[in-house]
């Protein structure tokens, strides 16, 4: 099968989709003709893969982010039309979507769209973009109800799909994988995180992964890390991930009192650094409403580090509280109350982890696997029609 990957974040870019988007191709390409069609990125990077990147023209958005011309880029129009795909994917709803929903139409090729990201949240960070709400999700919306098939990574999407993009049509559920390779390689120990960010003789090491943002609920948990400290116990919090609104976040925890304890790595490549630092974590902590189905939680769950997140969100799907991971409800002092109690038992943190271990993760050749089903339907159903 000849398949096209759509999607406007990937390499050299760092996130959710990117990840998702890669995990895919990569396994794709084992037995399968797969391309993805991204924007161009922008400094030094080279697109060594073992699948083709189409790239088309873009427009620097954010410091990792594109805003791609797809409909202007004659070699990449070109490039598509000589790899003649079976099916488009798209893993992102505007531009590189309503291209591929353009191309579908054209060429009779069906199209599913996989919405990762609840881009209501994000949109409604500032006085600007809240205002203009309604008319930044009117191509997100024309774009779902021109594909063939959607899906989504998480149920807690649903009422985001219903309610912002006004789709009432089937949606189906299809949770990410992980890259156990990266994560696992080497079973790097936790002495390499030890050193690197000063560890030693430090009690009860607290960790988060992902973009440090405000609509991470990030707030919330720096202020239940101000409880905890209010305690007296010992933990130092880790935030691992690509600053958005640090200086914010940190001015914040300044005021509150609770600076000395947190530590900001930055954003990590260095998968051996990465896996070093699940290691040598005690609990991760997890409270965004924001994500659908975190594949940091799911990378920390192969590390056997277990997870405490809120009830009700993408974040908490895959757990069973107290099996293999926690969930907590939306409460700044219930949070807090819950990250003391559970660090009087490590031995309890560790069983939880290693179940955690052996439930939550599935490879991301589980899961082209289910959506190479998808796909075999979408083209019959297709052809029939």
């Amino acid at each position: 099968m000849k398949i096209a990957l759509f999607t406007d974040s990937f390499y050299p870019g760092v996130g959710g989709t990117e990840t998702a988007v890669m995990g895919l191709a990569n396994s794709f390409s084992k037995h399968h003709d797969v391309v993805v069609c991204a924007p161009e990125g922008k400094g030094k990077y080279k697109d060594d893969f073992s699948f083709r990147v189409l790239r088309t023209k873009s427009f620097k958005w954010t410091s990792n982010e594109f805003l791609a011309f797809p409909f202007q880029s004659k070699k990449f129009i070109k490039d598509l039309d000589e790899f003649a795909p079976d099916i488009l994917h798209c893993h992102t709803a505007s531009p590189m979507a309503s291209y591929a929903m353009y191309y579908g139409k054209k060429h009779n090729i069906p199209v599913v769209l996989t919405l990762h990201t609840k881009f209501s949240m994000c949109y409604c960070q500032n006085w600007f973009t809240k205002l203009f709400l309604q008319p930044l999700l009117s191509p997100i919306r024309k774009n779902i109800k021109k594909a063939d098939v959607v899906t989504t990574v998480s149920w807690d999407m649903f009422p985001e799909i219903k309610h912002y993009y006004h789709f009432d049509g089937n949606v189906t559920v299809i949770k990410n994988g992980a890259d156990f390779d990266r994560i696992l390689a080497g079973n790097v120990p936790p002495q390499l995180a030890i050193d690197k960010f000063q560890l030693q003789n430090k009690q009860n090491v607290l960790l988060f992964v992902g973009l440090i943002t405000k609509y991470k609920n990030l707030e919330f948990l720096i202020d239940s890390l101000k409880i905890l400290k209010d305690t007296g116990l010992p933990f130092t919090a880790l935030f691992v991930g690509r600053s958005l609104h640090q200086p914010y976040l940190e001015k914040h925890a300044q005021k509150i009192g609770v600076r000395d304890r947190m530590v900001f790595c930055g954003q990590i490549t260095d998968k051996d650094l990465l896996s070093s630092i699940y290691a040598a974590s005690d609990l991760m902590l997890f409270p965004s409403i924001f994500d659908n189905d975190p594949m940091t939680v799911v990378e920390a769950a192969l590390r056997q580090l277990p997870s405490l997140t809120l009830e009700n969100t993408g974040s908490s799907e895959r757990i069973t509280d107290n099996v293999n991971g926690f969930i907590e409800k939306n409460d700044v002092k219930a949070y807090a109350q819950r990250i003391y109690t559970l660090l009087q038992d490590k031995q309890a943190l560790k069983q939880v982890g290693a179940t955690a271990k052996d439930t939550i993760p599935k490879t991301w050749d589980q899961v082209a696997e289910e959506y190479l089903q998808l796909y075999r339907k979408t083209i019959d159903s297709k052809c029939k029609n």
